[in-house]
């Protein structure tokens, strides 16, 4: 009876064990952008990747459909501050990437075509 009693208990911490991963990898995966296919991630996620849809999206348009962004307009448009509440510290910006090269044009002026690669990159500024 004892013995059956601890199996009961090893079973049930068991479970406990599994439902708690079960439960964390699909809180994980809900707060992952749904497009987002690379995230290089240190303490906190430092570099997001998207792929273009179709022809003629904005990589504004592109970036809010998967993750909550603050910016601000400039002359050469939108400027990303921040990535899913987490601003660039004063040492460091957002960097914004089109198919592998530093974009010259903020992501609300940039048209895309279906394929390309947008990235959100955490730099540091360069002294």
């Amino acid at each position: 009876m004892k013995r059956m009693k601890k199996l009961s208990l090893k079973i049930l911490a068991l479970l406990a064990l599994l439902l708690a991963f079960v439960s964390m990898s699909y809180a994980i995966h809900l707060s992952s952008p749904a497009n987002s296919q690379e995230q290089k991630t240190t303490s906190e996620q430092s570099s997001f990747v998207f792929t273009a849809e179709k022809d003629g999206q904005t990589a504004l348009d592109l970036i809010e459909k998967y993750v909550k962004i603050h910016s601000k307009k400039y002359s050469f448009g939108v400027m990303v501050l921040g990535v899913n509440g987490h601003d660039a510290p004063s040492d460091s910006f957002w960097a914004f990437y089109v198919n592998g090269k530093l974009a010259n044009k903020g992501v609300s002026n940039t048209v895309l075509h279906k394929g390309d690669k947008v990235e959100l990159k955490l730099e540091k500024i360069k002294k």
